[in-house]
């Protein structure tokens, strides 16, 4: 049977899978619109946060774990950052000092030396951002923040559920 197919007492059996069906399951291709819509966004980011946020965002730095990080951290202190105090035990709040910590940690290891000499240079133009944001704008960006979360969330469960 199927990953998560049921046996007779309801409980799931594992079956092994492709890594390819697994990721195409978790990470399905991408449309035409979906496409364009990505590469649109990745040059945004590029041209507001600059070339290591675009890359980070792009997938480009997949493969060099030590340097992704290098670009997260500054993003996510910026989010941080621009939450405030009114949102700081949100779920959202939480998993991004989470990541930070285990950012942080990692940059200390041996193979992620020389990580603190240009681990905030990516965080200046968002936090220029933020900073000439109003009350009513930082709201508005909070909204969408958590509905675009709420929207992640719904489907990460629908990827997960096909892999059940």
């Amino acid at each position: 049977p199927r990953a998560g197919a049921a046996t007779g007492g309801g409980v799931p059996l594992p079956s092994l899978t492709s890594a390819r069906a697994l990721l195409d399951a978790l990470a399905p291709p991408l449309s035409r619109d979906e496409e364009l819509y990505a590469l649109s966004l990745v040059d945004l980011l590029k041209s507001t946060l600059g070339e290591e946020a675009a890359a980070l965002a792009a997938g480009d730095l997949s493969q060099d774990p030590v340097a992704a990080a290098r670009a997260a951290r500054p993003i996510l202190a910026a989010a941080l950052e621009a939450q405030g105090p009114a949102a700081a035990d949100s779920a959202v709040a939480r998993l991004a000092r989470a990541a930070l910590q285990l950012l942080e940690t990692v940059d200390a290891l041996p193979f992620g030396g020389g990580g603190r000499a240009g681990a905030d240079r990516g965080a200046d133009p968002l936090r220029e951002v933020l900073a000439g944001v109003s009350d009513t704008e930082r709201a508005v960006l909070q909204e969408e923040l958590d509905r675009l979360a709420g929207r992640l969330r719904e489907r990460l469960e629908e990827r997960l559920a096909a892999v059940q």
